[in-house]
């Protein structure tokens, strides 16, 4: 049997996390604390499904479906995938293998097929030019196709088993924008990249460009240099020039890229026969998987799933897990230790004089929250005339753009001009919104924050002298549990349900969902075209010059709408996550408040017993604590 991915020591460090959750669980459930049993079940089921993400991307004609497939070991995604007809695949562990696809529109159920099914729906039969039915046929496939989102392939392999979900994109140079986009917005929420290239023709066409633009700037480290097509070169001396070729165009950006040299076919064809297919070979260079270029590859990737992706993937559920463990110790299980040596009138009595100041609380909580949405609505005309003034830059680069256009004015070649030069300008647009939007969030978010630890502070002071709590009590509104921009972002947004995409794209989404589909429509629709016979016919360029200008600036209303909409959408999100931490604070509170007073009511034990019992629950918690931080050491 051939070697597979291995990442038994991560899978061993993630059972162990998930010991810890479930033990912590179980005591918050024993002491009765309903809010932090729902936050820590949320984390564990969290960390239950999450699963490493590998992208694949590169152009068209570059084996990406047979590169999957050898990974997979069975000839299962389509090969041989004409530019209108690839879509996303989603590729994940299921013991029994299942299709379905997934719809633009999301108010349609997922529809489940077999595998025929789906391979014949990727790779549509092209039809007879002189027979009208068969062409109907084709186009009626194509629509159908083209309300596809997403395709799900859940399969049985090694590769997948050990908890790696693939996506398979379409080429970089889709000629479908919509899918094109969506491709970009999988790039920065992959745990890796591979860039496929072709061993006979490396760097070529857009490739380079994308590869600056929409991976290197923000996802250096994560990315694997594939070239496919090994078995096409003759001798071991064309393999060292393609390498050496790779790496030189490669040297100016990054020093030591990850590069390996494979053959998919061939690596495909190996582990069908060990799993005793019977097909029939076409060519075959290589006989043994190492030969290859498979297992080095398969080898580095999980070394870098397991040990530096892996240890992000669970440092966060363990920081979440410690945050509640110290919320436990520090006032659940205090406050019970406190409370131990009291009778219930005096319970009773103190709980009365807590009461106004959790009124406080919440009252200054509400106001910090307001005054915050207000920050940010105010920021919303900054960041509107930013968009504004990138427009028009965008519009004048533009026009300089097509004055030193020199190429033909057919139809196909202006698009594919417009098209690279608007992606380099939206890529541009989107790093300078994604500052601003990151300052503003740093700014008025970490401030609003201060202000609550603030408030949260005198709330907990009140709290240990009116109980007498011998530890201290050290939870407050954590940033420290966002490590980064992201982390804060995503925590946030995923308030609303919002996706990574979000996360990396609001509030720009004009970037994607505002300039990208109202350029592609404007842009690389027909409208703009249809008079291009003419333009051609009378070399009139400075016609479609004034054209591109005018599109742009009629659409700019609705561009900056768009992102107002997305702006509020967020601002929204904020409110509402912020609105969460102090309910959760507050119920909290008032869970252990009444637990105390119904265990004074109905406790039979001694108060040496009750001390006893808390005082191994604080300890085992610290414990949890200890070895949980080892894990991430």
């Amino acid at each position: 049997m051939s070697n597979y991915i291995n990442l038994n020591e991560f899978e061993t460090k993630k059972q162990n996390v998930l010991t810890y959750i479930n033990e912590v669980i179980d005591i918050a459930e024993k002491l009765n604390a309903r809010e932090i049993t729902h936050y820590l079940n949320e984390t564990l089921q969290q960390v239950q499904k999450d699963a490493f993400t590998l992208t694949v991307v590169g152009e068209f004609s570059r084996g990406k479906s047979t590169f999957i497939n050898a990974l997979l070991g069975k000839d299962v995604l389509p090969s041989k995938v004409k530019p209108t007809t690839a879509m996303i695949n989603k590729i994940y562990y299921q013991e029994q293998p299942s299709f379905s696809l997934l719809f633009r529109d999301q108010t349609k159920e997922k529809k489940v097929l077999d595998h025929k099914a789906f391979r014949k729906l990727a790779a549509p039969r092209e039809a007879d030019e002189d027979d009208s039915e068969d062409q109907a046929r084709y186009e009626q496939e194509l629509n159908v196709f083209k309300e596809i989102a997403m395709a799900e392939v859940g399969f049985p392999n090694h590769f997948c088993e050990a908890g790696v979900e693939i996506y398979d994109t379409p080429g970089t140079n889709d000629i479908d924008v919509a899918r094109e986009e969506i491709t970009f917005t999988f790039v920065p929420k992959s745990d890796a990249v591979i860039f496929l290239l072709s061993a006979t023709t490396p760097f070529a066409g857009t490739e380079m460009d994308f590869l600056k633009e929409r991976i290197l700037s923000e996802h250096i480290n994560k990315v694997f240099f594939v070239i496919n097509y090994k078995d096409r070169l003759q001798t071991e001396e064309d393999q060292m020039k393609v390498l050496n070729y790779v790496r030189e165009k490669l040297q100016p950006l990054l020093p030591d890229p990850r590069l390996y040299l494979v053959s998919s076919l061939d690596a495909l064809t190996i582990r069908r026969l060990e799993h005793n297919e019977e097909f029939r070979i076409k060519s075959q260079t290589y006989t043994n998987l190492h030969d290859t270029g498979f297992v080095q590859l398969e080898s580095d990737l999980a070394h870098f799933f397991q040990y530096e992706k892996g240890q992000v993937k669970l440092e966060k559920p363990i920081r979440r897990m410690i945050k509640k463990t110290n919320e436990l110790r520090t006032e659940t299980i205090a406050l019970r230790i406190s409370a131990t040596n009291m009778e219930i009138e005096e319970i009773n009595q103190k709980i009365a004089e807590l009461a106004p100041q959790v009124t406080r609380f919440k009252q200054n909580a509400r106001l910090i929250i307001e005054r915050l949405i207000v920050d940010l609505k105010s920021e919303e005309t900054t960041i509107t005339r930013k968009v504004e003034t990138l427009l028009k830059d965008m519009s004048t680069n533009l026009s300089s753009s097509l004055d030193s256009y020199s190429g033909s004015l057919e139809d196909a070649e202006v698009k594919r001009f417009l098209k690279n030069i608007i992606r380099s300008y939206q890529s541009d647009i989107q790093k300078e919104l994604n500052q601003l939007k990151g300052d503003i969030l740093e700014n008025h978010v970490t401030n609003a924050y201060k202000l609550l630890n603030s408030e949260e502070a005198q709330l907990n002071k009140a709290i240990k002298e009116t109980f007498n709590l011998e530890l201290e009590m050290n939870y407050n509104f954590d940033l420290s549990l966002y490590q980064n921009n992201d982390d804060l972002t995503g925590m946030i947004l995923g308030a609303a349900g919002l996706g990574l995409s979000a996360i990396i794209l609001a509030p720009a989404l004009l970037v994607i969902g505002g300039i990208g589909a109202a350029i592609s429509a404007f842009f690389f629709g027909d409208s703009i075209f249809n008079s291009f016979t003419d333009y051609r016919r009378n070399g009139r360029k400075e016609e479609i010059k004034k054209q591109v200008q005018q599109t742009l600036y009629d659409n700019r209303p609705t561009i900056v709408s768009q992102f107002r909409a997305d702006w509020n959408k967020l601002a929204q999100s904020i409110e509402m996550t912020f609105e969460i931490e102090v309910h959760e604070k507050t119920l909290r509170l008032q869970e252990d408040l009444h637990q105390i007073r119904l265990e004074k009511e109905t406790e039979k034990r001694s108060v040496e017993e009750q001390r006893h019992y808390f005082e191994s629950l604080s300890e085992r918690l610290i414990f949890i604590q200890e070895q949980s931080l080892k894990i991430i050491k």
